[in-house]
């Protein structure tokens, strides 16, 4: 452990940034620190061909250093992806092509499978690529500097020992290109196509047999012609990982065998049955066009009250989910059940615990349901979804992160339909309107919305006949995920090129409504406060009739807020504490004066810091790559009023824990086959990448929760000096929320948590008995004398009647009777 910490320190340090680096500046550095550490190898032209593939140019995730030996030989898509991505790079994007370009055609020809899927019959065809090249690598050991093929002098490597400066090495690499297809009748289609086959080298394959699984070897390629390049298979069992093998032979006449994995699914949509009393996964588009012209859309279920036999929607409770990238929180596991996406993006898919929007309405550890107790006071529970679609102007829309005005309208033009449908029915019921996280954004917007152009219009379709709306910790004033964990994925993705950690800084971080809800977001330069935040509320705020502060206020409609932060001021974490450390190296061998080697090379290092309190300064991060790319440092100067956002009380989403997680798990004894359908116990793709686990000390150690939508944020409060306050008060009779009422606990809660007392409030509210805020009250707020004595006078009162939630109401005991 001291010579590895020595190691990193006397590597890493070779340039600082005091901030995050564009990923201009970020690729120009180590253009520049390569071109000079390399000036002196280049002027040998003897080396030209092993500096056209360097490996060590880039962070190796994809574990090539090691690749194709016996711990190490199984690949899948995204680590196919991951390894084309990095030989690009390392060819200074010359050779193959970026992993971008892959799967944007990748992505084409399975939108083409997802449009097949609708039909009855239909093949499922899974393309197959094949990467086979050369790559190289500094013969340099840096625990022994002075005794490999180069030396490094003043930045430079330099031939040392009469020993060879590269190391050469053959990776070969065959891989389905999609982790997890769903099949109706258990038959894929695998299919080679030249464009997904990158070779470079003297070293071609001249003959490839393989196994898809099913126990048959067929004979691909031959003499450098393929036999059959387009293969399908009839699997006799599905619902589980399939080990596809390759023997190959190349043109020098050695062999090698390497092995991929696949989830084969069962399509469960083909043959898919509705619950009784729970309509199908009806979709709708919207009447309501944004200023392009596009036109948004949303997925909904019904789950009909238990009186109402006939499935006729008479008393809605309508639930708009919240902020959902990616669409992997469904409505039932069932809609999950039938999108291979869905699957892969839930680590927790084939449990108990996938947590659909019908799952999270469970508490009391699942014991109590509250959409079974919803449906058993006769409610019709609609729940609404924004799925992943195409909209009329050709675009891909994720709607889970999608514009909050967008998906606002859209929501409008659902209570449209609803109304007319509950009319058409005979009904006269109000709606009832739920906006958990980003939901209560959408419904604040559309309810708020209705009401400004009903005013404007007088047209009654745009009334929103809605008597209750109910906000459950929806970030009002913005939300929070810590800024260190937010650079990470940065770091990761942007400048190291981890593509999955890229994807997620783009689709999460960067989405359209993390960028209107977030009040801090980590990219390149020293700012962090989020403008594009302010510019979302004060369009929100003037999206009502006047001085409603774009909330709904008209038509007798009750407006009653839940927080799941602590009430009563408590806090998960410190400002400024460290929470996360972890080192990742790589292996290689090196040939050395005294012989081979295994070598253990520093890949990357992360050191974490929860934010500074408010007008402090501390480290936020510290994060070391290879050199010559250096280091990052990030020290953060807190001008927020609020305080630390990772520290003050709120409703917590542990994304520092998450990625904690992920990280580790991506990088240490990664295996090819952890998809849904289970492991292979007898093949580990073996360590991409050594892990060491520092701070917390063990993976399974979990990283305290921090705010995620803070007390304040979720009650809109004013007037508070930070958000450390407790609340401690009644808001409403205060004058210090938009709210007729809320409710919140003394403990911080998970994001979207209920209790038991927290159902009972709003059961009670629902049945028009309107609830006084709860809220801790303290004790000293009552004054008077400690003892009666008879036949005296004692005064008692409240110091502040906004100390207590409502006016107060004085009875005698018996015992002064």
């Amino acid at each position: 452990m001291k010579k590895t910490l020595l190691l990193i320190a006397g590597l890493y340090f070779t340039n600082l940034h005091a901030q995050l680096p564009t990923v201009q500046q970020y690729q120009a550095q180590q253009s520049s620190g390569w071109q000079t550490a390399l000036s002196t190898l280049k002027t040998d032209s003897q080396y030209t061909t092993d500096l056209e593939m360097l490996y060590d140019k880039v962070t190796p995730f994809a574990g090539l250093y090691a690749y194709n030996e016996t711990d190490n030989n199984a690949s899948n898509a995204q680590h196919f992806k991951q390894a084309l991505s990095e030989l690009y790079r390392a060819s200074d994007k010359l050779k193959f092509e970026s992993s971008e370009i892959l799967q944007n055609r990748l992505k084409a020809h399975y939108e083409l499978q997802r449009t097949a899927r609708t039909q009855p019959y239909y093949s499922t065809i899974v393309k197959v690529g094949i990467i086979n090249t050369a790559i190289s690598y500094l013969n340099y050991n840096e625990e022994f500097p002075n005794d490999g093929g180069v030396k490094l002098i003043n930045g430079v490597y330099v031939p040392a020992n009469n020993l060879p400066p590269f190391i050469q090495k053959q990776v070969t690499i065959v891989s389905p290109l999609e982790e997890l297809i769903l099949t109706p009748a258990n038959n894929v289609t695998y299919q080679f196509n030249t464009s997904e086959i990158y070779q470079w080298g003297d070293k071609q394959i001249t003959t490839m047999t393989a196994d898809f699984g099913d126990g048959v070897t067929r004979t691909l390629l031959q003499n450098q012609q393929w036999m059959q390049n387009t293969i399908t298979i009839n699997y006799p069992t599905v619902n589980e990982n399939k080990l596809l093998k390759f023997n190959i032979t190349y043109t020098d006449g050695s062999t090698l065998t390497t092995y991929a994995g696949i989830g084969i699914g069962s399509d469960a949509s083909v043959n898919s049955l509705t619950a009784r009393g729970t309509s199908g996964l009806m979709r709708h588009n919207s009447t309501i066009a944004d200023s392009n012209g596009a036109i948004g859309q949303l997925e909904y279920r019904i789950f009909y009250g238990d009186q109402n036999s006939n499935n006729v929607l008479k008393k809605p409770f309508i639930i708009v989910d919240g902020f959902d990238p990616g669409d992997i929180r469904r409505i039932l596991e069932d809609d999950c059940a039938t999108d291979p996406n869905c699957i892969k993006a839930n680590k927790d898919w084939g449990t108990k615990t996938y947590e659909s929007v019908s799952f999270l309405m469970k508490y009391n550890n699942q014991d109590k349901d509250l959409k079974a107790q919803l449906t058993a006071l006769n409610y019709d529970v609609i729940i609404v979804n924004f799925p992943t679609y195409t909209n009329n102007l050709g675009q891909v829309i994720d709607g889970g992160a999608d514009d909050i005005f967008r998906n606002g309208r859209t929501v409008t033009s659902f209570l449209q339909k609803i109304n007319q449908d509950i009319k058409t029915n005979g009904s006269t019921e109000k709606l009832v309107v739920v906006g958990p996280s980003m939901g209560g954004q959408i419904t604040r917007y559309a309810l708020a919305y209705m009401e400004k152009k009903h005013q404007e219009t007088n047209d009654v379709i745009w009334n929103h006949n809605t008597r209750l709306w109910v906000s459950m910790d929806s970030p009002h004033q913005g939300a929070s995920i810590p800024l260190a964990t937010q650079a990470d994925l940065y770091f990761l993705g942007e400048l190291l090129g981890k593509d999955d950690a890229k994807s997620k800084y783009r689709d999460v971080i960067n989405s359209k409504a993390a960028r209107q809800m977030l009040l801090t977001i980590a990219g390149a330069g020293s700012n962090f406060y989020n403008t594009q935040h302010d510019t979302y509320n004060q369009e929100l705020i003037a999206s009502g009739v006047a001085n409603s502060k774009g909330y709904p206020v008209l038509n007798g409609i009750r407006k009653i807020a839940i927080a799941n932060g602590s009430l009563s001021g408590a806090k998960n974490v410190n400002p400024s504490e460290k929470f996360y450390e972890i080192v990742a190296l790589a292996k290689l061998r090196s040939i050395l004066t005294f012989g081979i080697r295994i070598a253990k090379v520093p890949a990357f290092r992360i050191n974490n810091w929860f934010m500074p309190d408010k007008n402090s300064t501390s480290m936020l991060l510290q994060n070391y790559s290879k050199a010559p790319e250096g280091a990052i440092s990030w020290n953060l100067t807190n001008n927020l009023w609020m305080g630390s956002l990772d520290a003050v009380p709120g409703g917590s989403f542990n994304a520092a824990d998450d990625l904690k997680r992920e990280v580790y798990n991506e990088l240490e004894g990664t295996n090819a086959f952890s998809s849904p359908y289970g492991l292979f116990p007898y093949l580990w793709t073996g360590e991409r990448l050594i892990v060491e686990q520092r701070i917390p000390n063990s993976v399974d150690i979990t990283i305290a929760p921090q705010a995620f939508i803070p007390t304040h944020s979720a009650l809109d409060t004013n007037g508070f000096s930070d958000w450390y306050q407790p609340i401690d008060k009644n808001l409403v009779c205060t004058n210090q929320t938009p709210f007729n009422s809320f409710y919140g606990e003394s403990t911080n809660m998970g994001h979207i948590t209920f209790t038991d007392k927290m159902v009972d409030w709003l059961l009670k509210e629902l049945a028009g008995q309107p609830q006084i805020p709860s809220f801790p009250v303290q004790a000293n707020q009552l004054t008077g004398a400690s003892t009666v004595c008879l036949n005296t006078n004692s005064t008692y009162q409240f110091i502040d009647i906004c100390r207590v939630p409502s006016a107060a109401t004085w009875t005698a005991s018996p015992k002064f009777k």
